[in-house]
């Protein structure tokens, strides 16, 4: 096989998205190239989608995002390596030219991609962290390593690190995606998880400037720092303006962090904190009323999710959960279910086409070690009846998952390797990921998938809607007056609600 050419692939696609000069800030995640454009206008979407290597083009949460796969890593070195552009990088522009969303609609595109976009850098510490602890429970589990030993505890304590000094890091890599000090948000959130501090955690309470404030343990938390970080930001840019040239360097960090203090111990961070508990309390309450429609929902919505490279903002969810109950019972079995689904989709095409076994198992072998983008966009989206068995796969996968209670235990890619991370309940995880892959398998042998129809997106929104509809008349039915009365609680728990609304939008709903 001939080497790939990533510079001549750079090329092409900077080319048709109009050029280095149209690209204000350009980033990438697992699979997908992520550019925020001037113009998108000036994107040559069909060209870019017909380029070798290029698995589709998706427009979502203001971002415009060439999917790439497993070569993404090599091609965004090249785009940054030879054009004036680069992650966190803005260009100091007029775009007096870019048409600019309005109402809920632009609030909800800067919030997704705010949370995104600080999220995503996040990702490679979360999945090592993660990964770690696989890694420990298969060496204490078949290989005989003792809890006791250095080696254990020492990895066990780069595990644990990941999560605890989450603050730490949620505060820099937000302060990065805004532009904003990340050194100065660092410190706050080293602040929160200071020894000192949860010191006063256990004394109850104490003041700030004279100012009272309920002391709350912070560590292993997300949502606080995204809030507090988001605020000083604006804090920071003022006092950038208003401090003269030759004290800036000196007074507005200072300035900045001394304002901060009581803002982020009084404010943002008691309201950070409740609004994670009320995440983790209200996916708890769907959860307890009935796993059977949460989990099987949320393999559904996964790869909508993943399609629109949204699913990273299930991370502070599924973060919070972890870090507050020591596991996560409705997202994360649902996603893995999803993924092993689509694994039997794909071995199905391979075994019935010999047309289409060599993409289907180069997919499928990305798939085992959980990246999907290769085969959403290389063989299930491109045929309505594959789009419909992984959908049928995924449910059956998900009711299969919630029967056993299935639970995660720390987070990881939705990777073979991983399943460790269900821990007790790993035999479940497993019988679930034999279902899925047998269901997405079967399914996908009795309905066909030969037929090259792309399925309309606004058929699987409808799709998933109907179900959210089926989920609100159940709580409905089961006493939940009060959710029901805005709509279904598990868009509004898990952070999909505002997603799926902002979708419809995005196709003209």
């Amino acid at each position: 096989m001939a080497k790939k050419n990533f510079k001549e692939l750079a090329d092409a696609i900077v080319t048709n998205i109009g050029g280095e000069g149209n690209v204000k800030m350009v980033t990438h995640c697992v699979t997908r190239l992520r550019f925020i454009l001037k113009d998108e206008s000036k994107a040559n979407t069909e060209a870019i989608k017909n380029i070798p290597g290029v698995m589709t083009v998706v427009k979502a949460s203001g971002q415009y995002q060439v999917v790439i796969g497993n070569d993404v890593v090599a091609v965004y070195n090249e785009v940054t390596s030879n054009y004036k552009m680069d992650v966190g990088e803005v260009v100091n522009e007029d775009n007096h030219d870019v048409e600019k969303p309005k109402g809920f609609k632009a609030i909800w595109a800067k919030v997704m991609d705010y949370v995104t976009g600080t999220m995503s850098q996040l990702l490679p510490v979360l999945i090592t962290s993660g990964m770690i602890s696989v890694i420990l429970a298969l060496a204490t589990n078949f290989f005989g390593m003792s809890t006791e030993s250095n080696t254990y505890r020492l990895l066990n304590a780069a595990y644990d690190a990941g999560f605890y000094y989450l603050p730490i890091l949620v505060g820099i890599a937000a302060a990065k995606k805004l532009k904003a000090n990340p050194f100065v948000a660092g410190l706050i959130g080293a602040v929160l998880v200071h020894p000192n501090f949860l010191a006063l955690v256990t004394d109850g309470g104490t003041t700030v400037y004279g100012i009272p404030f309920t002391a709350i343990s912070y560590a292993k938390s997300v949502i606080p720092m995204l809030l507090i970080t988001f605020v000083m930001a604006y804090v920071e840019k003022f006092m950038n303006k208003w401090i003269p040239g030759a004290l800036k360097f000196t007074f507005a960090p200072l300035c900045t962090f001394l304002i901060m203090l009581p803002l982020a111990l009084v404010v943002f961070g008691p309201l950070g904190y409740f609004v994670g508990s009320t995440l983790v309390n209200a996916v708890l309450w769907v959860y307890s009323v009935s796993p059977f429609l949460i989990v099987p929902l949320t393999a559904v919505c996964w790869p909508l999710l993943v399609m629109f490279g949204a699913h990273t903002l299930m991370v502070p969810t599924m973060t919070e959960l972890i870090s507050t109950l020591g596991y996560e019972p409705a997202v994360k079995p649902g996603a893995y279910c999803s993924n092993f689904a689509q694994l039997g989709v794909l071995l199905a095409v391979a075994f019935k086409s010999e047309k289409h076994r060599a993409t289907a198992l180069s997919a499928a072998s990305s798939c085992v070690f959980g990246v999907t983008e290769p085969a959403m966009y290389g063989v299930i989206l491109p045929r309505k009846k594959t789009m419909i068995s992984m959908i049928l796969g995924s449910l059956v996968g998900g009711f299969t998952a919630a029967f056993l209670g299935v639970k995660a235990y720390t987070m990881a890619a939705n990777s073979i390797l991983s399943i460790v991370m269900f821990g007790q309940t790993i035999v479940g995880a497993a019988i679930a990921v034999v279902v899925s892959i047998v269901a997405g398998f079967v399914f996908t042998l009795l309905i066909g998938f030969d037929a090259l129809c792309m399925i309309s997106e606004r058929l699987y929104f409808f799709i998933v809607m109907t179900s959210l509809l089926y989920l609100r008349v159940s709580l409905w039915y089961n006493g939940a007056d009060l959710i029901c009365g805005f709509g279904s609680v598990v868009c509004l728990s898990t952070g999909t609600g505002p997603f799926f609304i902002y979708s419809f939008q995005e196709v003209g709903y």
